[in-house]
């Protein structure tokens, strides 16, 4: 059996999690999403990755810290998404599957968040932004 990256397992996690796609659909992005992606939408990243060792060697658990940001035209609506996100990644440990490719989720632990307002008056556009931060081992 294949194994999947924690970029794809998070993708499957986020995009399985009904009530979440209710409101971004399939909008659920790696890294950037496109300019032309309707709101409210989500982009995450991994921002560390620590493998776990041991003096007899390496412990075949990894640590890493993502970031989810949701993308809103209104705080309610950046509210809602984000509490959808964190009911599908927080506390989480289980196996996720994708076809005939899984990962072993150890955890996943919410650590904070952070709202922003994003009002570029060169891209006409006010957003609200929610940045999540967890920690997933695996």
């Amino acid at each position: 059996m294949a194994t999947l990256n924690l970029n794809e397992a998070l993708y499957v996690l986020l995009a399985g999690t009904a009530a979440l796609t209710a409101l971004t659909g399939t909008r659920i992005y790696k890294g950037v999403a496109p300019d032309s992606a309707d709101m409210p939408r989500l982009t995450y990243f991994s921002f560390t990755e620590e493998p776990k060792h041991a003096m007899s060697g390496d412990l075949g658990t990894n640590e890493e810290c993502i970031q989810v940001d949701v993308w809103a035209e209104t705080y309610s609506s950046m509210v809602a998404v984000s509490n959808q996100v964190k009911a599908a990644l927080r506390d989480y440990n289980d196996t996720v599957t994708s076809g005939a490719d899984s990962l072993v989720i150890k955890w996943i632990y919410f650590d904070d968040s952070r709202d922003f307002f994003d009002d570029d008056p060169k891209k006409r556009v006010k957003l609200f932004r929610k940045c999540l931060e967890f920690t997933v081992w695996y």
